[in-house]
């Protein structure tokens, strides 16, 4: 019968619900197809199934249109619900199970529980780090029922969140060898027990402990114990008791409705999240559902005016909220990730500065979406790679999400918190470590290097969850079969050969039929970048009058006999053995809820007793749970895969640039050595001198920088830790370093990211004559020289250098940026970007073009104007006329800087001279972000935003509103410039 189901839709809060939407007074299993109002006649005989009230929720059965029931109804809109006679209950519901099967759950330790207080530290750890991406527990309920020793909680869930909360647990109790592995077999294996002998009954508590056995993985051939089978299942049994139909009119309670869409929507963002992990197809389809969608009411846990013991987390509400609409979004993913990413609360976006775990989470999520939108479009051989002159550092698509996975990877790490991540996390990895392999396989060195410290970082974090999570092993034996395979063995192919005993393989498939799959290298790319192309040998010709099976054999991965298959359990213990090897000895085994008997309290925290009223057991020792457990986690990983970087990077070719006398390398990197013509010393031989001087490596410290013509800079570089981005910082036209900067270097510095800060030539501590004169043209070689130190610093990662540069310095940085191939990115504030505009715009006179020096004497002008009154009437004589300069000195004098109050007049021969417009568009492919005051008469808004046209992509826009030039540097939009910023450093590192 075709029936007509409507699809979900977004739900009214429960203030905006029209009251009477309650009265309705009957569980959610009808129909949209028949809207006749029942006859009078019809009414009485209805009325004795619709006013019953539902006793046990977890027993409704769930019967659909097409099942024919509606006829006899005779098209009743209401949903109604029939009770069953109870000589059929009583046919379907045995009375209890039989002695033998309590018998063998008993030996299996089914009713064994930790100690009380090992049994709250798992329920803990579960409600704070599982239950917000798995919220299907009332858990002021539980919580209630697992404080009363005479109204127990189910068994079966109970052991399905010890398992669930052990997984990631950090308690030391439960490790064996540094792993809680061998306790979550343990109980999995006593819940897998209860749920094979059909203990529980409820349907509602049989799909959360699905659920959460899915929090269980016993290794790559285990088809049966994995989250896949466990989501399938569990989606099974909900709609078989029509969970995924509205609720709208049920007779069920509020909590009970709310209980039931959290179960729901979780099934679906698992069914979502499993089917791109997996490349599985999904389960759920939603023109089949029209249960509403998942509302931030749904988290209340309870009826009427009731205050809850265990109030929604407001930021656990969001992010599943987020996080089932992100999962939504998968099949039109394109439009709609975009569309979410827009919308997405503040609270709920991530930020390196400002990392939270839950946001983390939920980007990792968007973020292993995005790799999948784009990953069909990646170029699929070097070759390609090369033709398309792919930038790693791009800001969008494919090697962008990688990237930002990375980034929450390290956060997380830092932060110690990825054993309490999801399952999911491994997925996101892995797609990560896809893209970086591929990319490391670009024929340029700087972007292979790259992608290979990128890569690094992933895999340690996959060697971390390994420990936590069983398919993190597989993933990395997959990545080491897969990066060697040409090198160490071929792969088995279909028809070629047998399996070795033993083997386990996984199949891979082959999603591309247009042409031959695409592998890093035909060495192994985690210790070599050579360009190793596949050989027809290697890849079968993808010829389409073949079959598709024939042209596309499956890459099989098989591991090397002699790892136990996880199928291989012991034998179950002989019912006559008086000591099975099952359990702690502080697990104690617990009968009494199937016998009735009911101690003291629900746990017996004294390892010496034993509540048992049906058969005397001995209590069991920590050695035998060991042996009897840890033999199911047994498939080993070659933990001694290493990232060998030295044969990564070629020979050193040096391009050599007599007029600008500097070198750089094809390599990407600048080379420490300075091509001098005015100093006998060279910039190597300071370095060198520089890094065997002894020094602690403070956390913020002094340097002296060498300039090309023999001057010394006076730096101050403000360190994080080895190999990590620096950003290279100047202050504008008159500035010295201990202006402002420090602050905004701290704020880099918070977010993982060194800096140095330096004084120009001629200002603040640095050398050079005469003092106060600004020159651009000097100034811009001087940014290539801090570059060159900086890279030699054993605390930078000297392929992910940013400059940084702020009003004048802004058009020297772009400058620079501009011939430095090698910088991961440029910050440009307010720049100053045409000297010539400039001097039309303020009528500098023509003479000062051709003004000549004075030996011994430079005329000297004012910087800062002395009042704003100046300034309006158009009488100053300062360099800077603009009002906003005057309240900038009286800040710096407020803050007790120390500044210049005049400069050379040839410093404004020098900046008219100055044309960073010019040369802006060769900053590409270097990511640009030009920040922009849209009331700056200081630098003139127009002409950067005539600058920012002529640069090409990749390149951000910031427009800050309501602020003039000088406003950016400290107050509340210095915050808001801040964040912007770090957002960009996050997109390109």
């Amino acid at each position: 019968m075709a029936t007509s189901v409507q699809k979900p839709r977004q739900r009214r809060t429960s203030a905006q619900k029209d009251p009477s939407s309650a009265r309705i007074s009957t569980p959610a299993s009808s129909t949209q197809a028949y809207q006749r109002s029942p006859h009078p006649d019809e009414v009485a005989s209805l009325t004795k199934f619709n006013v019953l009230p539902i006793t046990s929720a977890g027993h409704v059965l769930y019967l659909g249109e097409s099942a024919g029931f509606d006829l006899l109804l005779r098209g009743s809109q209401s949903p109604v619900h029939f009770p069953m006679p109870q000589d059929t209950l009583a046919l379907s519901v045995p009375a209890g199970l039989d002695p033998l099967e309590i018998q063998i759950l008993k030996r299996r330790g089914a009713f064994v529980l930790p100690p009380k207080a090992l049994c709250d530290d798992l329920i803990e750890t579960f409600f704070s780090w599982v239950h917000p991406i798995v919220p299907v527990i009332n858990r002021t309920k539980f919580m209630s029922q697992y404080r009363d020793a005479r109204n127990p909680p189910s068994m079966l869930l109970l052991q399905c969140i010890l398992l669930a909360g052990a997984r990631i647990s950090t308690n030391p109790q439960l490790k064996v060898d540094g792993s809680t592995s061998t306790a979550v077999a343990t109980f999995y294996r006593r819940a897998k027990a209860l749920y094979d002998a059909e203990y529980e009954r409820d349907r509602i508590t049989l799909v959360q402990s699905m659920l959460l056995m899915g929090w269980y993985w016993a290794g790559p051939d285990d088809i049966s114990k994995n989250m896949f089978y466990w989501s399938q299942s569990a989606i099974t049994v909900a709609q078989n008791f029509g969970l995924h139909r509205t609720m709208e009119s049920s007779r069920l309670s509020i909590s009970e409705k709310r209980l039931r869409r959290r179960i729901w929507w979780t099934l679906f963002t698992r069914d979502r999240a499993l089917a791109v992990a997996l490349g599985q197809s999904i389960s759920i389809n939603l023109d089949d559902c029209d249960i509403d969608m998942i509302a931030e009411d749904d988290f209340i846990e309870h009826d009427g005016n009731d205050i809850d013991e265990y109030p929604p987390d407001p930021i656990h509400v969001e992010f599943f909220v987020q996080h089932g609409q992100d999962c939504n979004d998968i099949n039109s993913i394109s439009a709609a990730l975009s569309k979410w990413n827009q919308e997405c609360p503040i609270t709920m976006r991530w930020e390196r500065s400002k990392h939270h775990f839950w946001s983390g989470i939920l980007y990792l999520h968007y973020f292993s979406a995005r790799c999948l939108l784009h990953r069909a479009s990646s170029p699929r051989n070097r070759k390609t790679l090369q033709d398309t002159k792919q930038s790693y550092g791009s800001p969008d698509g494919t090697v962008r999400a990688a990237n930002m996975i990375t980034s929450i990877i390290e956060a997380l790490s830092d932060k110690q918190q990825l054993r309490r991540c999801p399952p999911f996390i491994v997925h996101s990895l892995f797609s990560a470590i896809v893209i970086h392999l591929h990319v490391s396989n670009t024929p340029s060195p700087s972007i292979s290097r790259l992608a290979h410290r990128r890569l690094s970082t992933c895999l340690e974090a996959i060697k971390d969850l390994a420990q936590v999570w069983v398919v993190g092993k597989t993933v990395l034996t997959m990545i080491e079969k897969i990066s060697g395979l040409s090198r160490e063995e071929k792969p088995s192919r279909h028809g070629n050969g047998s399996a070795l005993k033993g083997e386990v393989f996984i199949d891979l498939g082959c999603a591309d039929a247009s042409g031959p799959a695409y592998s890093p290298s035909n060495g192994n790319p985690l210790t070599e970048a050579k360009d190793n192309t596949q050989t027809p040998q290697d890849l079968p010709n993808c010829d389409e009058t073949l079959p598709y099976y024939e042209a596309h054999p499956p890459v099989v991965i098989g591991f090397p006999e002699g790892h136990h298959n996880v199928h291989d359990n012991p034998p179950p213990p002989d019912l006559g053995d008086p000591q099975p090897k099952i359990g702690y000895s502080s697990l104690l085994p617990d009968g009494t809820f199937l016998s009735g008997f009911v101690p003291d309290t629900f746990y017996v925290e004294n390892t010496a007793q034993i509540c048992n009223a049906m058969t005397d057991m001995t209590a069991l020792t920590w050695d035998q749970f060991q042996i009897g457990c840890q033999q199911d986690y047994s498939i080993s990983v070659p933990w001694s895969l290493e990232l060998d970087f030295q044969g990564l990077i070629p020979p050193t070719i040096v391009y050599f640039f007599p007029a600008s006398g500097y070198a750089l390398l094809s390599s990407g990197f600048y080379h420490p050595t300075i091509f001098d013509f005015y100093s006998t010393h060279s910039a190597l031989t300071i370095l060198f001198e520089y890094l065997q001087q002894p020094f602690e490596m403070a956390a913020v410290r002094d340097v002296d920088i060498l300039t090309y013509d023999g001057l010394k800079l006076k730096g101050t570089f403000y360190s994080v830790r080895t190999n990590k981005p620096c950003i290279v910082m100047s202050h504008g036209f008159s500035g010295h370093r201990d202006h402002f900067l420090p602050e905004l270097a701290a704020k880099f510095n918070e977010a993982g990211y060194g800096a140095m800060v330096y004084d120009n030539r001629c200002w603040g501590d640095s050398e050079g004559l005469p003092r106060c004169e600004a020159d651009p043209v000097k100034q811009t070689r001087d940014y290539l020289d801090v570059f060159n130190f900086a890279a030699a610093l054993p605390e930078v990662d000297p392929t992910k250098i940013v400059y940084w540069g702020s009003s004048l310095s802004g058009g020297n940085a772009i400058c620079a940026a501009a011939m430095n191939k090698s910088l991961a990115g440029i910050i440009s504030q307010v720049p100053f970007v045409s000297g010539g505009s400039m001097a039309r715009i303020t009528g500098a006179p023509k003479s000062l073009l051709v003004s000549r020096r004075t030996p011994n004497s430079e005329i000297q002008i004012p910087i800062y104007p002395n009042s704003v009154e100046e300034v309006q009437d158009g009488t100053t004589k300062a360099i800077l006329k603009d009002a906003g300069a005057v309240e900038f000195a009286e800040e710096m004098t407020r803050r007790g800087y120390s500044y210049d109050k005049t400069a050379t007049l040839q410093s404004l021969t020098n900046t008219i001279m100055h044309e960073p417009t010019g040369v802006i568009h060769h900053i590409s492919p270097t990511p640009l972000l030009m920040i922009v005051a849209d009331d700056d008469v200081c630098t003139y808004t127009h002409l950067q935003l005539e600058a920012f046209e002529k640069a090409l992509q990749p390149k951000t826009l910031m427009i800050v509103k309501g602020t003039g030039h000088f406003d950016l540097y400290y107050g509340k939009r210095f915050q808001e410039v801040v964040g912007m910023q770090l957002e960009f450093l996050r997109s390109i590192f």
